[in-house]
């Protein structure tokens, strides 16, 4: 009778064991730093876990001192690798927040809209930041992105308005900071807000601009596009308060359609937007899609020598030749000049007399490095 009695108690210790085991995706809420968070299992086996929520808030302070590191649940230590989608999202308290380096991926929105966060300390292996992360984070100032990071979703620094420029580790193999403008290769991903011009030229040799780089700019003036731009995301330079001007360079045919739908002010008088187009080329911008313009007028877009820093090389020019009308216009690149039926033009105010206003002449170029 004893002896069944032991057993029993024995069985039911190891049920309770294997009962409190948790399995992956699991929630719970554990003390870390004297604070309750929640967590989600990522990995029972490796013993990892992610902050989370389950719709409760996670603790609304002024400052987390690290984030990561070590947390023990029923008796077993884990290891936070991770900050989930939504977890800190709308934290009204929160200014500082320092990660250990445990921590390998930040989820989107995960500190999406926390108005008083003013300072961010990213570990150094972190690997990839979502979509929206720090999107409303009005008051974050600058910081540097780790050797580490090769993933930076959309959006991920919309509206941080306090940003002056970004700054990105010399090691990092993935992005790369041009006049404190985050680029990944040749696209622009975000253009820091609070950077102090009023006239923006992004460099020559750019060729896709990312989803609200732009957005929100509360000093940006006069903005100025190169024709190597192919592609453009969503809303890349819409709500920007004070923009007035924008200069298209060459290569129009090329753009992208949806680059013009993009461009709109934060006070929604779009009609004080002006659209200014290379000479002899203002008859593509007709129709419903330039409405947000209040105008589109003709400037005298010169063929630069050197172009934000970049000097341009035209040696691969295209030589252009092209049909107008009865007579024949091409480009020799050599000397970097146009002919129509042999005889030389000049492209400007000339090319009003000079050429028709339908002439089409498209083109590539290519930048080096100064």
């Amino acid at each position: 009778m004893r002896f069944k009695s032991v057993f029993g108690s024995i069985v039911m210790v190891l049920l309770g064991c294997v009962g409190a085991q948790a399995a992956d995706g699991d929630r719970w809420q554990e003390t870390q730093q004297g604070r309750k968070f929640w967590f989600r299992v990522v990995s029972e086996r490796d013993a990892t876990v992610a902050y989370s929520t389950t719709g409760k808030d996670q603790p609304q302070t002024e400052d987390f001192n690290y984030l990561g590191g070590r947390v023990a649940h029923n008796g077993k230590a884990y290891t936070a690798v991770a900050v989930d989608e939504n977890a800190f999202r709308g934290n009204v308290k929160l200014s500082a927040v320092r990660f250990d380096v445990t921590v390998k991926s930040i989820g989107a929105t995960a500190f999406y809209n926390c108005p008083m966060l003013e300072k961010v300390v990213l570990p150094d292996h972190l690997a990839s930041i979502g979509e929206n992360a720090f999107a409303g984070c009005v008051r974050l100032g600058n910081f540097e992105l780790p050797a580490s990071v090769s993933s930076i979703g959309d959006g991920a620094f919309t509206l941080c308005s306090s940003i002056t420029a970004f700054e990105v580790a010399a090691d990092n193999k993935t992005f790369v900071a041009r006049d404190g403008v985050l680029y990944r290769g040749t696209k622009l991903l975000q253009y820091p807000l609070a950077k102090s011009v009023s006239r923006y030229a992004i460099p020559y040799g750019t060729t896709a601009i990312g989803a609200e780089a732009f957005y929100g700019s509360t000093k940006l003036e006069e903005l100025h596009v190169p024709g190597t731009v192919r592609a453009v995301g969503d809303f890349f330079a819409a709500k920007c308060k004070v923009l007035t001007d924008v200069y298209l360079h060459w290569n129009l045919e090329t753009m992208p359609k949806t680059l013009y739908q993009n461009f709109s002010r934060w006070d929604g008088d779009d009609g004080l937007l002006t659209l200014h187009v290379p000479v002899g080329w203002s008859y593509l911008y007709t129709g419903a899609q330039f409405d947000n313009f209040g105008k589109v007028v003709e400037w005298d877009a010169e063929l630069p020598d050197e172009w934000c820093g970049q000097k341009v090389k035209y040696s691969e020019y295209a030589h252009i030749t092209r049909n107008v009308g009865k007579g024949r216009v091409s480009y020799d690149p050599d000397t970097r000049t146009f002919h129509l039926d042999g005889a030389k033009v000049e492209y400007g105010e000339r090319a009003r007399a000079s050429l028709p206003s339908t002439t089409r002449m498209s083109s590539t170029a290519t930048a080096a490095s100064a």
